[in-house]
């Protein structure tokens, strides 16, 4: 079965497909972090609520006009890899962009839960687009029976919102913890960041110049992947 959805984006193709490819974005309405592909071939993995994260391989890629992905759980059964595929187009309309979404490879009672899923996540993205703040992500009873690595995906995505707001000035701030203001924290974390990367065994995450939150989801992004996969084979 396929879930087929369609919603008018009140942005140019360009802008939406950047919502919707641009790690920065995606966590505006979409993934609390994740590794995105960059070229087709290339393999994903986004973290979409605390212990849900999608895989997938990069299918298609044309800036403005497609993106096209396999995508399934990881650590779940139910959805071979390979076996469903998103496709979305986008189609620039008066209005500003028609986006076609088709979830395929699907049985109905996946179909049904995906279709839910994407009504909720398109009207996040319906609202950034529109300039609004969709707000954190909704999980539900997920954390009520949460392992360490879900619950390590809840406080990064804790962190990166207040990261987000964080404003420049507020670097050479004070902080609990007294000998160090918010930059010095900042820089504390990521060190330790770096160090846990080691620890597991993972190379250490790129952390660019940009602001907190893009350094710091850099960062996190392999050390928890490499926490989880460790701690699910015990």
């Amino acid at each position: 079965m396929n879930v087929e959805k369609t919603v008018i984006v009140p942005l140019d193709p360009g802008q939406t497909f950047a919502l919707l490819t641009e790690p920065g974005r995606l966590r505006r309405w979409n993934i609390i972090a994740g590794r995105i592909a960059a070229r087709v071939g290339e393999e994903s993995r986004m973290t979409v609520a605390p212990g849900c994260h999608a895989v997938g391989r990069l299918l298609e890629l044309e800036p403005g006009r497609k993106v096209s992905w396999t995508q399934s759980w990881e650590g779940r059964d139910e959805l071979p890899d390979g076996a469903a595929t998103v496709t979305i187009t986008l189609e620039p309309v008066e209005e500003g962009t028609r986006l076609i979404l088709v979830h395929g490879g699907l049985d109905p009672e996946q179909a049904a839960g995906h279709a839910e899923g994407w009504d909720w996540y398109l009207g996040r993205l319906l609202v950034l687009a529109a300039g609004g703040d969709p707000g954190p992500d909704d999980w539900g009873g997920l954390l009520e029976e949460a392992d360490a690595a879900a619950l390590a995906d809840a406080s990064l995505a804790v962190l990166l919102r207040v990261l987000r707001d964080l404003p420049p000035e507020a670097m050479g701030c004070r902080t609990p913890c007294r000998d160090f203001d918010v930059a010095a924290l900042l820089e504390h974390l990521a060190g330790s960041l770096a160090a846990a990367a080691g620890e597991l065994g993972v190379p250490a995450g790129a952390a660019g110049p940009g602001p907190a939150e893009e350094r710091i989801a850099g960062l996190a992004q392999p050390v928890l992947e490499a926490f989880t996969r460790r701690l699910r084979a015990g």
